[in-house]
């Protein structure tokens, strides 16, 4: 089971990392249009 855990938040932390780079980016889009 921790196994699990472990791989399951790790693909969680991989997930936010995605949202984040994508979120700064279109700001930065933003800023300078």
């Amino acid at each position: 089971m921790e196994d699990m855990d472990s791989i399951h938040s790790s693909l969680g932390m991989e997930q936010i990392h995605k949202i984040l780079h994508k979120f700064t980016l279109e700001s930065m889009d933003q800023k300078n249009n």
